[in-house]
């Protein structure tokens, strides 16, 4: 293998992971309720930085997709999630989308924090690095692997501040990885059965390495 594929399948590796662990300057996660489901829509937009990078080192042309959707829906439906579908109409943005099981089938509902009742019009989202654990825990052997990558706290089970957390990484993939964690948020979006819509942010690095329980009801 010559030394641009080897660049590129480390990268793509490491986008894998900057999906499935929500790096990028903008993220939204939707979760929309009705009476007997939940759906839940991840989209992300890659920040410049690391957008020019992945070409950068990868060699590639701006004509040619980060993305393999397909690989997405093949990863998220080995997760549990049903109807999965992944679409990148833009070549620097990507959303997936699937329902939850309900039933503890996925590695999302059986960490339990997304909670509902009263027919999804009751709501409770609670992060917490024991639910956090058994996310990472329950999720398929592939999707760990990708997030590994990331040395996140909240799963090595490692004590360390954020200022640490960051220079661990900057030390490992650059700085400009560690500037895009820093200033990361995630944008949720919750609509309720009945329709009301709720919305609340997070900034990324207080997820990668919870230090206090973050708990939403609606």
């Amino acid at each position: 293998m010559n030394m641009k594929n080897i660049y590129k399948n480390l990268l793509v590796a490491l986008f894998c992971s900057v999906i499935l662990f929500l790096t990028s300057c903008k993220s939204q996660i939707k979760i929309t309720f009705s009476k007997n489901a939940c759906t839940v829509k991840y989209s992300t937009k890659l920040g410049k930085a690391l957008f020019d990078t992945f070409y950068a080192f990868a060699g590639e042309t701006e004509s040619e997709r980060i993305f393999d959707t397909e690989q997405f829906k093949q990863i998220f439906s080995e997760g549990g999630l049903k109807n999965v579908s992944a679409e990148s109409k833009v070549i620097d943005e990507i959303s997936i989308q699937g329902d939850i099981d309900g039933n503890n089938g996925d590695f999302i509902s059986g960490s339990s924090i997304i909670k509902s009742s009263n027919n999804g019009k009751n709501v409770e989202i609670e992060f917490s690095r024991n639910n956090l654990l058994k996310m990472y825990d329950n999720m398929p052997s592939i999707m760990r692997s990708y997030i590994d990558l990331f040395m996140a706290p909240v799963f090595t089970e490692e004590e360390m501040s954020n200022e640490e957390y960051l220079e661990l990484i900057s030390s490992v993939y650059g700085q400009i990885l560690a500037d895009e964690i820093k200033t990361s948020t995630v944008d949720f979006i919750v609509v309720l059965s009945d329709g009301k819509t709720k919305q609340f942010s997070l900034e990324l690095i207080d997820l990668i390495n919870i230090k206090t329980d973050i708990k939403k009801n609606f």
